[in-house]
């Protein structure tokens, strides 16, 4: 199972990163986010946040973040294809429906979360630095909260993650 959690981890780090690095903090908004609203986003990260509509695709919803001054975040809805008991698990197989092998190191910290559960995954994607996941499991759907390591990372997405979600919850 750690494998296949390292798997993901990678997959989704890259992709997020790669968000992450193309988003200007300057970028207008795309369209309106439905995970995270700005006046949702302007509570947790302040009056210049904004969302950023991402990929929508069955099972999988995105969008990024932006606000001046502060690091680019991405925010991801999965709705199937993972593992509801398992919030570090893979998001989709490999080639021959196993996960892929690991190119990068995974380290997986319990976290408070405002979900069933919670954890913090650090990600070293080599040259591109280290992405910080929040992801919080609620029920078989998982959110992950994104951005590149930092000092204050942790606290940032424990405060988007808690704004949004509560914002979701009904």
């Amino acid at each position: 199972m750690l494998r296949m959690s390292q798997t993901l981890s990678v997959g989704f780090a890259s992709c997020a990163l790669l968000i992450a690095s193309n988003l200007p903090a300057s970028a207008q908004p795309g369209g309106p986010c439905a995970l995270a609203p700005d006046a949702v986003l302007a509570q947790a990260l302040g009056p210049t946040a904004h969302g950023i509509q991402g990929l929508t695709a069955p099972g999988l919803e995105s969008c990024g973040v932006a606000a001046a001054g502060q690091p680019t975040i991405s925010i991801y809805h999965i709705t199937g294809g993972v593992d509801p008991d398992d919030v570090t698990a893979p998001i989709g197989p490999g080639q021959d429906g196993a996960a892929d092998q690991p190119t990068a190191k995974v380290q997986v910290t319990p976290a408070d979360g405002v979900g069933d559960q919670a954890v913090f995954l650090t990600i070293s994607v080599g040259e591109a630095g280290t992405l910080l996941s929040y992801r919080v499991q609620r029920g078989a759907e998982i959110y992950a909260f994104n951005t590149r390591d930092a000092p204050e990372a942790r606290s940032t997405l424990i405060e988007v993650g808690k704004a949004v979600l509560d914002n979701l919850s009904p």
